[in-house]
């Protein structure tokens, strides 16, 4: 069996994070929808939020990679190490790129880029097998980018 089917299959903890990771990347969507009325301390407060959960679900991913040692049988160990921790950065690092924007109140980032990152992340993903903590930073990244969207709207 692969790596990510196992751990998606077979870790109960997981599996509950990265439901709550599919209710939080919801959340903002449905906090945010009258945007007169939402401040930019709320932005902030959700932002901020989502990128300590990333950071928590990315961590448990790790945690949950070593502590099974569940590795895919067709990647040497280093390779799929250095794969799998290039996508999580990735993954933060868009997070935290969006987060600096909404901080300083810049104008949104351009679609082009965001998609870029996107098509990276989903990538990276399909390389190396939906792992947890890849699942949970797609998830934020989404959720930050909700955020992102509504702070556009409220720029134009």
């Amino acid at each position: 069996m692969l790596f990510g089917r196992i751990v998606l299959q077979s870790d109960v903890w997981a599996s509950v994070f990265l439901r709550l990771g599919l209710l939080l990347s919801a959340g903002p969507a449905l906090l945010l929808t009258v945007r007169s009325e939402v401040s930019s301390r709320v932005h902030r407060i959700v932002g901020y939020s989502l990128f300590v959960a990333s950071v928590v679900l990315g961590v448990h991913g790790w945690i949950s990679l070593w502590g099974d040692w569940k590795l895919p049988v067709s990647w040497p160990t280093a390779s799929f190490f250095v794969v799998s921790a290039a996508v999580q950065l990735l993954a933060w690092g868009l997070i935290g790129l969006l987060l600096s924007r909404l901080h300083r109140a810049k104008p949104a980032i351009p679609d082009r880029t965001v998609f870029g990152f996107l098509l990276a992340l989903v990538f990276g993903n399909l390389l190396y097998g939906f792992t947890p903590a890849a699942v949970a930073g797609v998830h934020f990244v989404l959720a930050i980018l909700i955020v992102n969207l509504f702070r556009q709207f409220k720029l134009s």
